[in-house]
C-alpha cells in the first residue's frame, strides 16, 4: 500500500460529524486482488495480534467487517478499527470510521480513503500509521512504509512511544455524533 496523503481535520467536515484522520492510499499493482482472498485469514490473525498487543477493537464492528462487499473495504475496516483501538488504549474516546473509494483525477487509478475519528491530530496520524504497520506485519502480501513512526523500533516500543504523549492529550469530545 502506498500512502498518497494524510489529512487530520480540526473539526467536523464534509466526510464526518467529528474530527477525523483521512488516509488516502493506493494499492500497489496486484495488492487489491490478493487482498480479497486473504481478508478472512487476516481477520483472525490480526485479532490475535491485536490481543497480544493489549488492543481491543470494538467486537461488534469487528465481526461486521467481513460482510463488507470487497477486500479493500474490509481492509479499511480493519485498519480503522485498529487505529481506533490504539487511540482508545491511550484513553481517547473515538469510534467513528468510514471508507471511500474514488479515482485520482490525474492518473485515473483507484484511491482508497480510510477515515477514522481522532481527538488529537498527531495521535490520530500515528495511530493510522501504526495500524497499517500492524496489518502489514500480520499479512506478508501487504507492504507498508511507515510515515510517522520509526519502523526500525520493535512494534511494542513504537506503540508505547505513541501512547505516552497521547495519554497527556486527553480532550473531552468536542462534537456529538
Amino acid at each position: 500500500m502506498k500512502l498518497l496523503e494524510t489529512l487530520a481535520t480540526l473539526g467536523p467536515g464534509r466526510r464526518a460529524p467529528v474530527t477525523v484522520v483521512e488516509m488516502v492510499l493506493q494499492a500497489e499493482p496486484g495488492e487489491a486482488s490478493r487482498l480479497a482472498t486473504i481478508v478472512n485469514q487476516l481477520r483472525d490473525d490480526l485479532l490475535l495480534k491485536l490481543t497480544s498487543l493489549g488492543l481491543e477493537p470494538d467486537q461488534e464492528r469487528w465481526r461486521a467487517i467481513p460482510a463488507r462487499p470487497e477486500g479493500m473495504a474490509r481492509l479499511a475496516g480493519f485498519a480503522c478499527q485498529t487505529a481506533l483501538a490504539l487511540q482508545r488504549k491511550a484513553g481517547h474516546t473515538v469510534e467513528f470510521e468510514y471508507f471511500l473509494e474514488d479515482k485520482d483525477p490525474l492518473t485515473k487509478r483507484q484511491r482508497f480513503r480510510f477515515i477514522f475519528e481522532h481527538n488529537d491530530p498527531l495521535t490520530g496520524e500515528l495511530a493510522g500509521d501504526l495500524a497499517m504497520r500492524i496489518i502489514s506485519e500480520s499479512c506478508s502480501d501487504l507492504k507498508w512504509t511507515a510515515e510517522f513512526h520509526d519502523a526500525t523500533e520493535p512494534l511494542d516500543s513504537s506503540i508505547e512511544a505513541m501512547l505516552v504523549p497521547a495519554r497527556g492529550l486527553l480532550h473531552p469530545r468536542m462534537f456529538s455524533t
